[in-house]
């Protein structure tokens, strides 16, 4: 756990920079309020230079191998499991959630961190596909999208941070991250240190702590990003579709709601009340 305590700035070109703005925010944990970490919030320049620093450090990065991408992601893996036990702790101190949950998120993020592996050999193929024009064929080239612009929420931070972070970067793109404050070492913290221990070049990831008051929709309008990648409420989803069309931006948006459990007739109820109790319980409904 105090391996992330000092993880309470913004990294910004590989280095943990304090915040410019002077302001300070704690992170408590939600079962007894006690204070987990103090964090430097970082201010609206801050983010304008992170943004630019990725969009350098993309260019270099759209042109290294599948296999140093694999090497990267690799150690990223090997670190979420070796450092299993703190960052269990970390979790689930900072959601206020069962170490049951804190172990199904760890794992899923390892399983993410898996399948981006995966991906490292698609950047730069090409694909044949027939057209619709006699004598002709059509090639399918897969590049980087370039820069992307990641905002994550409280409840499941290591996951919902990770499913952005992980692909992109197997594919030769550059993240600026903005974790939810309230969970900034699961969703910000414990994943630049383990890029940072896996040799990601300075740049590539940029992890930053901020309150809206000050960057406002910074991370939507600013003209780098080409993507705008979201988890949370339908509401400030809505903004983004808004901001996201009028500025051509492409989204990968997932939204609340309280979805219906459909029990069919065939269905074992017993087995079905013990999945709803389940899912309703083990993090506050906010799985179901």
């Amino acid at each position: 756990m105090d391996q992330f305590q000092d993880g309470n700035k913004s990294f910004i070109n590989g280095a943990w920079t304090e915040g410019e703005t002077g302001k300070t925010i704690d992170t408590v944990n939600p079962f007894d309020r006690s204070v987990i970490a103090t964090l430097s919030l970082a201010s609206a320049k801050q983010l304008e230079d992170a943004f630019d620093i990725a969009a350098k450090a993309q260019k270099e990065w759209a042109k290294s191998s599948a296999e140093d991408r694999k090497a990267v992601l690799t150690k990223a893996k090997e670190y979420l499991e070796r450092n299993r036990e703190d960052i269990i702790l970390t979790i689930s101190r900072e959601t206020g959630g069962t170490i049951i949950k804190a172990n199904i998120e760890l794992d899923a993020a390892i399983a993410i961190l898996a399948e981006a592996i995966t991906y490292t050999g698609e950047l730069g193929s090409i694909r044949e596909v027939p057209s619709d024009i006699e004598g002709k064929i059509n090639h399918i080239y897969r590049l980087p999208l370039g820069v992307i612009s990641s905002i994550s929420p409280f409840n499941f931070p290591l996951n919902l941070s990770m499913r952005t972070i992980a692909p992109a970067i197997a594919l030769g793109n550059s993240v600026v991250h903005k974790p939810d404050v309230q969970t900034a070492l699961s969703g910000g913290s414990v994943i630049a240190k383990a890029f940072e221990y896996a040799g990601l070049p300075a740049g590539v990831l940029n992890v930053i702590f901020a309150d809206i008051e000050e960057i406002k929709d910074g991370m939507l309008t600013h003209p780098i990003p080409r993507l705008i990648s979201f988890t949370g409420s339908t509401a400030v989803g809505r903004h983004i579709g808004e901001i996201a069309g009028r500025n051509f931006k492409r989204m990968a948006l997932e939204l609340g709601g309280n979805n219906p459990f459909a029990v069919l007739s065939d269905a074992d109820t017993d087995r079905a009340v013990d999945a709803a109790i389940f899912e309703k319980f083990i993090h506050q409904g906010q799985t179901a």
